[in-house]
């Protein structure tokens, strides 16, 4: 009897131990899914975590800081472009298996502090570029089109007209450039929001949504141009050139902005750059939404 009963509790101790192992494994150990990425909350930086998938989807990017590609992972299309970020000089095929290591890092955005890793696509940077394509369908009703062809951390990025009307003349027209606001304090709990989860950058991309479909009008303003035929800004930040030399705003014409150094990786600051006639404020000509990061503005087009 009292051998039975020990062998009951040597078996015991050995399933606790073993369950001990699981459960330390499965929480700690084990690679994420991108499900566990996406439901997991208080992200911490300096943190690290593999994560694993199947590849379902590979979408080769064209950007303003080079080649780059999107990997979907097991079916989940939370972003367009994927859910991570792979190798763009490596061949992906769908159904093959993809491990990386995230790497926790602090990041800000408008100074609004939080935690993501570089390794990601989604949710962030995904919901600033599908904002930079959604402020572009509202130039484009405009009958202005503005890209980023030269995007620099430090130093002058240029954007340049890609498509206009080019029917109104650059000494009729305006700018101005307004700055991103910290989006403020978590409404659920009254504190300083600071995303450290998927769905938390969720939230402050759809905050930031929003705000730049209303083209950050009660945003504060940075640098002016009364008129574009000044050639620079009042604040030195903007600079027009005539490429074409016919006197009006149209492709082919650049805008080079100045807009400083964002502090570091992780960082990004936006703008809004809203062209106009100042006889008619409230119908731009051209908009720009600018994601500015460590390499400077960020968009992307599907290779």
């Amino acid at each position: 009897m009292k051998r039975r009963r020990a062998v009951a509790a040597i078996l015991i101790v050995i399933v606790l131990f073993g369950i001990g192992i699981f459960g330390a494994w499965y929480g700690y150990l084990r690679p994420w899914t991108i499900r566990d990425l996406m439901d997991t909350e208080g992200l911490a930086a300096g943190a690290t975590r593999d994560l694993e998938g199947t590849i379902t989807g590979v979408f080769p990017l064209n950007s303003s800081q080079g080649p780059l590609v999107g990997l979907e992972l097991d079916g989940n299309r939370t972003c367009q472009y994927g859910s991570v970020f792979g190798d763009p000089g490596s061949t992906y095929r769908i159904g093959d298996r993809f491990r990386t290591t995230l790497r926790f890092r602090d990041y800000s955005f408008n100074g609004q502090p939080g935690v993501w890793a570089p390794e990601l696509l989604c949710p962030f940077p995904w919901t600033a570029v599908a904002a930079v394509a959604a402020v572009d369908s509202i130039s484009l009703v405009g009958g202005t089109l503005l890209r980023v062809v030269e995007s620099r951390g430090e130093g002058w990025s240029v954007l340049e007209v890609a498509a206009s009307n080019g029917t109104v003349a650059a000494g009729n027209l305006s700018l101005s450039v307004r700055v991103g606001l910290p989006f403020g304090e978590d409404p659920r709990t009254g504190q300083p929001f600071a995303p450290d989860s998927a769905s938390e950058w969720i939230v402050l991309g759809g905050a930031e949504y929003a705000a730049t479909q209303a083209l950050y009008r009660d945003h504060p303003e940075v640098d002016r141009m009364d008129l574009l035929t000044d050639g620079g800004s009042l604040n030195g930040t903007v600079r027009y050139s005539d490429v074409q030399g016919n006197g009006r705003f149209d492709v082919g014409d650049r805008l080079e902005l100045e807009l400083g150094a964002t502090g570091g990786a992780g960082r990004y600051v936006s703008f809004v750059l809203v062209v106009f006639d100042p006889r008619f404020p409230t119908a731009p000509l051209a908009v720009k939404y600018l994601v500015h990061g460590p390499e400077g503005p960020i968009e992307w087009s599907a290779a």
